[in-house]
């Protein structure tokens, strides 16, 4: 989905800006829900939530699984073409 919204819609962060002005039904604020930028700032959220143990929308994951996710996870992130994407997103926030 992420990589189909660069080419479509890249987004920018003036729009992720406004969109709390945005009614949530407005074709603009759909548009922007649906571009890359918003894409990899939810993912950035996602990743965080399960370093932090939560799992959505609510709950927390055992510690078994836990720390086998977070493993998976920090080999999948530390590849360079995933990481080059995320840094791109927000660097400060991907750290």
């Amino acid at each position: 989905m992420y990589k189909n919204a660069i080419k479509a819609n890249p987004g920018s962060h003036k729009e992720i800006k406004k969109i709390i002005d945005l009614s949530p039904d407005s074709i603009e604020r759909l548009k922007t829900e649906k571009s890359a930028l918003y894409l990899g700032y939810k993912l950035l959220w996602v990743i965080r939530l399960l370093i932090n143990g939560k799992r959505f929308p609510q709950g927390t994951i055992e510690t078994k699984r836990w720390n086998l996710y977070v493993i998976e996870l920090a080999n999948r992130l530390s590849k360079e073409d995933i990481m080059v994407e995320l840094l791109k997103i927000d660097s400060e926030a991907f750290f």
